[in-house]
């Protein structure tokens, strides 16, 4: 049994090389993120909401602050109640009319005056402003349309 379970744990191993994860401990509700082959404890206090892309894991602490961990780092962004949106490749966040990415591991202002209807995929992001002006982000890029 012992050989067993060290060859699935070693198979999941190898399909989440890349991949990044976040789970709960069962025993004392811990927030727990497994990025760059390994698992890191982030919170000891239950969250309100996460989701996670290729890279990064993105949630909301029980004070309703935005948190985004990535590349083995917790960033505090000083926001509280965003609207997350993830995907693979792309993370995108709502918060005061404002639209955000997170572009190379850093976040990137797309529009200060974005409205909140707005369409994501894995790697394009197509939203629109106050002004009526219509947007395309893709490959750290934005296009008027």
């Amino acid at each position: 049994m012992k050989y067993f379970l060290l060859f699935s744990f070693s198979i999941i191993g190898f399909y989440l090389k890349a991949q990044t994860a976040f789970f709960y401990d069962p025993n004392f509700q811990y927030f727990n993120v497994f990025n760059e082959n390994q698992i890191v404890k982030t919170e000891i206090l239950p969250i309100i909401d996460a989701d996670c892309g290729e890279d990064y894991v993105a949630y909301i602490r029980n004070n309703n602050r935005f948190i985004i961990y990535t590349q083995g780092e917790l960033m505090d962004l000083n926001l509280t109640n965003p609207r997350i949106f993830a995907k693979d490749n792309l993370l995108a966040y709502f918060v005061d009319q404002q639209l955000w990415v997170l572009e190379n591991s850093k976040p990137r202002l797309l529009d200060r005056w974005a409205v909140d209807d707005f369409a994501i995929g894995d790697d394009i992001l197509c939203f629109t402003n106050s002004f009526d002006k219509f947007y395309v982000y893709q490959e750290d890029s934005i296009y008027t349309a």
